[in-house]
């Protein structure tokens, strides 16, 4: 997609809200295509806008033409809020003639923006998606600042927490990063996204974008650089040498001994624990001895973590 010519100093303005705005939160992306400016959102609610290209074809797959039609076409509807010419959407329920308004207008007064199929808006009169308002101030669960008066009626509260709520930003700057691994950001279970798509929650179809970094998880293809803790090995070769063999610790799992050099045998069952570990488990013992973990007895897969628990004696 290209990019048209604009003067830098020049205030830019979307075709069909005929507002400037560029918060990616409420309007989407801002894009500058040949002669046009246009909110992402905007072209997405857009009633008359179909999306007849393909994706790489015009903005997102609307078409040059067709946009400049619908720009023509709400061009003299009047708001139905702030009575002014040029409102771009409009209530999707049928009763609601005169129910058209700006993008900015619709924010400012409570309209839901549903991102289904039809991409359709309501009004607060007439949305048919149940609203559950905030009676009373609570914190949101991702910024840990309270829901103040003017924001209760986006607030969103997630069904797989009881009394836990979000501000709408919050939640939708979490899903922009997230894409299809989003969760709960509380209880980090799946998530009902067509529920949160009708209260108003845009979600990129891409994976997180801590996924898409360049290079990322590199450090996880990287083997660890270990030096053997044994006193009696002369080489001290590094862990990258595949020739050699190592037993790790059990404990830390962040210092390692060669198999020949470790005296406790070269068996796959025996444990090696490294001086670090001994020494915090000398410290923080009585008695001289220390209970570990030892994974190697778990009989369930759902719970290794906390039923591989066994107590075994070591001597530190």
């Amino acid at each position: 997609m290209g990019k048209g010519n604009f003067d830098s100093n020049a205030k830019k303005v979307c075709n069909l809200c005929k507002c400037s705005e560029t918060n990616q939160l409420r309007y989407g992306d801002f894009y500058e295509y040949q002669d046009l400016t246009v909110h992402h959102y905007c072209l997405l609610f857009a009633p008359g806008l179909p999306q007849n290209g393909q994706d790489d074809e015009g903005i997102e797959g609307f078409l040059t033409d067709d946009i400049r039609r619908e720009i023509k076409r709400v061009k003299l509807i009047k708001c139905c809020f702030c009575k002014r010419t040029g409102a771009n959407l409009g209530c999707y329920n049928k009763k609601h003639i005169l129910g058209a308004y700006h993008t900015k207008c619709a924010w400012e007064n409570d309209v839901r923006f549903h991102f289904t199929y039809y991409y359709p808006t309501y009004c607060d009169k007439h949305d048919i998606c149940e609203r559950k308002r905030l009676k009373r101030k609570r914190k949101c669960k991702i910024c840990f600042e309270n829901i103040i008066d003017k924001e209760r009626n986006r607030a969103i509260k997630m069904l797989c927490c009881k009394m836990t709520w979000f501000h709408r930003d919050c939640l939708q700057q979490y899903a922009l990063t997230a894409g299809f691994a989003f969760k709960c950001p509380y209880c980090n279970a799946k998530s009902d996204n067509k529920r949160l798509k009708m209260q108003g929650i845009f979600f990129p179809e891409r994976d997180a974008l801590w996924e898409l970094e360049d290079d990322a998880f590199q450090e996880l293809y990287q083997p660890p650089k270990l030096v053997c803790e044994s006193d009696f090995c002369l080489k001290k070769t590094r862990y990258a040498k595949k020739h050699h063999k190592w037993k790790i610790c059990n404990f830390c799992g962040a210092n390692g001994i060669h198999i020949k050099c470790f005296i406790g045998g070269d068996s796959a069952n025996d444990v090696f624990t490294c001086e670090s570990c001994k020494l915090t488990l000398k410290n923080s013992v009585q008695n001289n001895e220390q209970y570990y973990w030892n994974s190697s007895d778990s009989d369930d897969d759902d719970d290794d973590w906390l039923k591989s628990i066994k107590k075994v004696k070591v001597d530190v």
